[in-house]
């Protein structure tokens, strides 16, 4: 599901008011596709996509939304140390 579909369905059930979304972002991911090259590229974003999904567990669903942008999102976060 894409992310903006997953939130349009969230708003029309009623978000928990304890959500949280976060918006994760590779700096300079052009740069490494250019100085390393796309095969190295790929790798880091395999990497990056790996060590997210690992928060899944936790009741995270991540999604991905562009070529080096990713987002978390939890309807159960009760504190902000939840988050970090």
């Amino acid at each position: 599901m894409h992310l903006e579909h997953f939130i349009a369905s969230q708003i029309r059930n009623g978000i928990q008011d304890k959500s949280a979304l976060m918006m994760i972002n590779i700096q300079n991911f052009k740069q490494i596709n250019l100085t390393y090259g796309y095969i190295f590229g790929d790798l880091v974003l395999r990497a990056m996509a790996a060590k997210l999904k690992s928060f899944e567990k936790d009741g995270f669903k991540l999604f991905r939304f562009s070529v080096d942008r990713f987002a978390l999102y939890s309807e159960t976060v009760h504190t902000e140390a939840e988050l970090l």
